[in-house]
């Protein structure tokens, strides 16, 4: 077999090498890269649905506010009725 022969056929082994290799790392490229699509389009589900639990969440905060107001200024002035009744009223034993 001549030398050049001998090297025509290394280079083309190598050539089919490398296209293997390169086809290969391709495809390996393709999942990683898919992978990493699907979970950042899972991160973004996940972002949005953190970012409503907290508005809900400062929603409950808010209103469990606005009912202490409500429920503190009712027994306010529940409390003061009731002092100005008793002031008001005779003792049973007079």
């Amino acid at each position: 077999m001549s030398a050049e022969l001998k090297a025509s056929e290394i280079v083309q082994e190598a050539e089919k090498r490398a296209h293997t290799t390169f086809t290969e790392a391709e495809n390996r490229a393709q999942k990683v890269l898919a992978a990493a699509e699907d979970r950042m389009t899972q991160l973004k589900v996940e972002r949005v649905a953190v970012a409503r639990y907290f508005e809900s969440l400062g929603q409950v905060i808010t209103n469990a506010q606005k009912l202490e107001q409500t429920t503190q200024q009712a027994t306010d002035v529940t409390i003061e009725q009731s002092t100005d009744e008793t002031v008001d009223r005779p003792s049973p034993q007079q």
